[in-house]
Order: C-alpha cells, then sequence, then structure tokens
C-alpha cells in the first residue's frame, strides 16, 4: 500500500481553502485562510525533541512521524468538513475552527480552575490578534471588551476566584446624567424700556488750518456707546448748537444730520421690528452696508463648518483638524441644539459633564474639549452671529497630570528576546524603532532613505515634524541601525497604521507581561527617559530631538529620574 505523505494530502486542498502550520513557543497551530477569513486553531498534541520546519510544512527527528500524521489527518479533515459546508452554503475560517475544536479539542472537564483560566486567556489573546488580523478595531467598545475581559482573567488568576464572580460596577455607571435642556427663564414682574440715542458732535481738538471741525456721530443702545465715527460732514465750533444738534446759518448741512439720524433710528427699528436687540456697533455697520442680514442666525452645524474652514486657512494639519471635527461632533451630540443663539452657559456645563460621566474621559481632556468649543463661539462673536460667547466665565479645574509610561530596560530586553509570530515579529520592530529614534507614529510612517544624513561619520535622521512642522535632528545608534539593516533600508522599516498598531501592542503587552497600557506614544516617552536619565542629555538637546518647539514640552514625555539626580551627584 502507497503511504500517504504531506505533499499528497496537501495536493487535495481547494484552491479557496489556505491551511498553513507552525510551532510557536512549543504549541502546535494550524492558520486557516478561506476567502479573506481567518482563523487559528491551536492542535493538541506533544510536539517533544522534534523539529518543525516550516518551509517544508513538516517535522523530522523523533516523533516526526506521528506528528507529522496528526498534520495530514488535520489537513484531511479540514478539507473535508469544507467540501461538506461548502455544499450547504457559505464557508469561513471561523465555521472550520468551530467544527475542529468540536470533535478535536479536549473539553476543560478534569482541569483545574488554574488551567482553565490559562486557556480561556490564551483564547482571548488568540481571538483578538485574529480578529485585529482581519481589520482594525476601530470600534472603542471592542477594544474596551477585550481589555475588561483580559483584566477579568488576570484578577482571578491572582486571586483564584470562580469565573462566576463578576464586577457588576459597570451597571452603576450607566445612568446618564443631563439636565433640563432649554429650561424656561424666569419672568420678572418689571418692563424694560429700551432706546436707542443718536448724539452728533463737533470736537473743538479737531479743527483744521480754516477753522473747520469734522462732525462725530455717537450711537448708544441702553446706555452702552460705541466708538464714534465721522459723518463726513465738516462745521465751524461757533455754529454748532449742540443742544439743538443743528448747524446755525447752515440748512443743507443740518437736513444731512437729520437724514443720518433717521437711517440710523430705522436700522434700530428693523431689528426690534426682528425680535432682536443689537449692538450700537451692528446700527452702524447695517447702516453702511444695506445688503447684511438683520437675521444672522447660524445653526450650530454651519458654526462647526466655518470653524473647520478656518483651521484649514490657518495651515492646520490634518491630524488636528480631525481632532476638532470628533471635539464638536460630541458636543452636537450631547447638546442638540440647533440655533447657535440658543446655546446658553449651562449647556457649556452639561457637555463638559457628558464627557467626564458618560465618555469617562479625564478631568483635563474635557477641559481641552470646553476650550475648543469656547473657540468655537468666538468665532461666532466674531461673525455677529451671538454678542457674547456663552462659554465666557466658566470655571476649570485642570488636574495637570502628566502621563509619563514609559518601558524599562528588562521590558526592552522581553521584547527583543521573546520569541514572536512573523506579523507580531514586524509589529515590534517597528514599535523598538520608534523607542531608540523617539519618532511619532506620523512622522515614523513618513521617513524614508532621503531624510538619513550623515555628520563626520555618525548617521543621523534629519525632518521635519508633520504636527508642528518643527525640523528635528536624531542620532541613528546602534539598536537602531541594527533594525535598519535587518530589513536593508528605511524605506523597508514594517509600517501599519496607527489604529492597528496600537491593537496590536495590547497583545504585545499581555504577552511580556506587563501592566503597562502600551500605545505608539510609550515608544516616544522611553525614547525621552533614555535621552535624560541614561545619557544625560540636556532638555533643550532633548527637544531638538523631538521636534519641541521649546523644552516645556520636553516635560510631558519625561522626567529625571534617580539615577541622572545620583551620576550627577557623584560627578
Amino acid at each position: 500500500m502507497k503511504t500517504t505523505t504531506n505533499e499528497h494530502v496537501r495536493a487535495t486542498i481547494p484552491s479557496a481553502l489556505k491551511i498553513r502550520f507552525a510551532v510557536q513557543k512549543s504549541i502546535f497551530r494550524a492558520k486557516i485562510t478561506v476567502k479573506g477569513t481567518q482563523a487559528r486553531i491551536n492542535i493538541n498534541t506533544d510536539i517533544g525533541t522534534a523539529v518543525w520546519i516550516p518551509r517544508h510544512q513538516e517535522f523530522t527527528g523523533e516523533g516526526s512521524d506521528s506528528l507529522n500524521q496528526t498534520i495530514r489527518d488535520t489537513t484531511t479533515y479540514l478539507v473535508d468538513k469544507y467540501k461538506e459546508m461548502w455544499t450547504a452554503g457559505v464557508v469561513t475560517a471561523e465555521m472550520l475552527k468551530t467544527a475542529y475544536e468540536a470533535n478535536f479539542c479536549e473539553s476543560d472537564e478534569g482541569l483545574s480552575k488554574r488551567e482553565k483560566l490559562l486557556r480561556l486567556k490564551e483564547r482571548l489573546l488568540n481571538d483578538f490578534e485574529t480578529s485585529v488580523q482581519r481589520k482594525p478595531m476601530r470600534a472603542q467598545d471592542k477594544v474596551s471588551a477585550f481589555e475588561r475581559m483580559i483584566a477579568e482573567v488576570n484578577e482571578k488568576l491572582e486571586l483564584m476566584k470562580t469565573i462566576d464572580e463578576i464586577d457588576k460596577e459597570v451597571f452603576n455607571n450607566r445612568v446618564l446624567v443631563r439636565k433640563r435642556r432649554n429650561r424656561p427663564s424666569e419672568i420678572f414682574n418689571r418692563v424694560v424700556r429700551h432706546r436707542i440715542t443718536i448724539r452728533f458732535q463737533v470736537p473743538e481738538s479737531r479743527k483744521n488750518k480754516s477753522g473747520y471741525c469734522s462732525i462725530q456721530c455717537r450711537v448708544s443702545v441702553n446706555g452702552v456707546p460705541a466708538t464714534a465715527f465721522s459723518t463726513g460732514l465738516r462745521a465751524r465750533p461757533e455754529t454748532w448748537d449742540n443742544k439743538l444738534q443743528v448747524v446755525l446759518g447752515d440748512e443743507q448741512t443740518t437736513q444731512k444730520l437729520i437724514s443720518i439720524r433717521d437711517g440710523l433710528d430705522s436700522v434700530y427699528q428693523e431689528f426690534r421690528r426682528r425680535g432682536r436687540i443689537p449692538e450700537p456697533e451692528e446700527v452702524i455697520a447695517h447702516y453702511f452696508d444695506h445688503e447684511l442680514e438683520y437675521n444672522k442666525k447660524w445653526t450650530v452645524e454651519a458654526l462647526c463648518d466655518a470653524k473647520i474652514k478656518d483651521l484649514h486657512r490657518r495651515g492646520r494639519t490634518s491630524r488636528t483638524i480631525m481632532k476638532y471635527r470628533h471635539i464638536y461632533t460630541m458636543f452636537r451630540e450631547a447638546v442638540p441644539i440647533i440655533l447657535v443663539e440658543d446655546v446658553k452657559p449651562a449647556h457649556i456645563r452639561e457637555f463638559h459633564e457628558h464627557l467626564k460621566i458618560v465618555k469617562k474621559y479625564t478631568q483635563d481632556y474635557c477641559n481641552k474639549c470646553v476650550c475648543a468649543v469656547f473657540g468655537l463661539f468666538e468665532l461666532a462673536v466674531a461673525n455677529g452671529a451671538i454678542t457674547h460667547n456663552p462659554g465666557k466665565g466658566l470655571r476649570l479645574d485642570w488636574e495637570r497630570k502628566v502621563n509619563l509610561t514609559c518601558l524599562s530596560d528588562d521590558e526592552l530586553k522581553a521584547l527583543k528576546t521573546t520569541e514572536w509570530s512573523l506579523r507580531l515579529q514586524r509589529v515590534v520592530d517597528g514599535f523598538l524603532f520608534m523607542c531608540y529614534t523617539g519618532l511619532h507614529i506620523a512622522d515614523y510612517q513618513k521617513l524614508n532613505n532621503n531624510n538619513v544624513r550623515n555628520y563626520q561619520g555618525q548617521k543621523f535622521i534629519e525632518y521635519r515634524r508633520q504636527k508642528n512642522d518643527q525640523p528635528a535632528i536624531v542620532p541613528i545608534g546602534k539598536e537602531a541601525q541594527a533594525l535598519i539593516d535587518k530589513y536593508g533600508s528605511v524605506d523597508d522599516l514594517p509600517r501599519i497604521s496607527s489604529q492597528k498598531q496600537n491593537d496590536y501592542l495590547k497583545v504585545i503587552a499581555e504577552r511580556i507581561g506587563t501592566d503597562k497600557h502600551l500605545t505608539n506614544k510609550v515608544a516616544r516617552k522611553t525614547f525621552t527617559d533614555m535621552s535624560i536619565n541614561q545619557r544625560g542629555m540636556s532638555f533643550e538637546a532633548v527637544a531638538s530631538m523631538l521636534g519641541h518647539a521649546s523644552t516645556d514640552f520636553v516635560k510631558v514625555y519625561g522626567r529625571v529620574r534617580e539615577n541622572r539626580i545620583f551620576a550627577e551627584w557623584r560627578g
């Protein structure tokens, strides 16, 4: 009877189904790909001392025969199951994984609580890595759900609690704190008389050589005056009757003054007819420009669009504009007011409470969002849509908490020495390169060979920050150069999107056993910490390497630690 080999089995695999085997940390796995969908299966078998050859997809050495037979059996089962499901309808990699685990995976029966939790944790990490591989997990609730599940498993492993103990604090915080909107204002039993005052004056201090003075006009609304403007008419001080507001002996000039006064009064009365009490500057502006609208009622949506256009005109980066757009979207969701003039100070406070209680953002970030909204309504004031900024006078309490999370030498060593899959290894290498150069993720993604310079035999990276267009110069150390040599050039360094990299870093942090929340920014803070405390560099030099305009920004990324203090003390 002819022996069945791995090549014979692989020859029967349909073109839409791809099966690849791998060994990671003594765990034998199968990666299934079906028309864009992917899944991973842990094959329960003891590898022993057998050697895995990835290129040939087979084992050699002691015990390799039984292991290779397991590969053939697994492949045959998956192919048969694929054909069976294909005849019935749609097939995905997850469906094949579920079918395999139902038939071959070991049951949790007979395992201790700790073994069950370890198996659950490994399963969660694999599922999360697979989902990130398909597409970035942009939904915050999905990422939060993963972090919550991992945190629960870690807590139970530490305290050895039962699976049924679930923290119910989540349900206690789901109460939305919302104040009543559009609260009717208190009605006072008194009548307020609105009036406009138009007075002409002839300042003798501005008399010209001919003895004439320019006639000025001052407009006041409810006692609030505007800056006097010139009428374009002239008169001698001795002919001006301030009480009667006429030029004695000059009927033509007097009639022009009466016409100006009537025109200003008609503008004011038009505002009152439309239900508005204008500012004196508005009355003057509408008198000279008849095309101005009396009811300049902006919607909040239109105001947000105008602010975004203003940011574009001022040359802000696309990333900055995206942040402002996100803040304005949150404001419109929390405060569903249509017209700008209807937004009250209570709505600004309500927006702050929404960010703090519902969104659970930090105090300082909530304050930054409110400041962005304050600038939004400053634009409305400048354009005459409203007369007073509703955010003016709101007191904000700042915590000024600075997150200086950075990696220690042991954690960096763990990243370099741990065996990773090919995909995670590329993520780790990109993260380490940013740790050794201090690059922001946006600048790292645009880095190329043209940014590499040479000064007296020392290679360095010269570039301009995408965020603020500040120049930055970073020497290339031996660790960074080793990564460049590994991939051949700077152009070939591994790069993925910022969101996807952050998702992978959650898995990486869990597998190296750190409680720190790894993000792309941690790499930049790690570089700052090493430059200040290990290399003993000045804050000015670190600011130049980070691309900061001031050393004040360096304090957000790092601080002087004990080793630097004692080193300088001994020196």
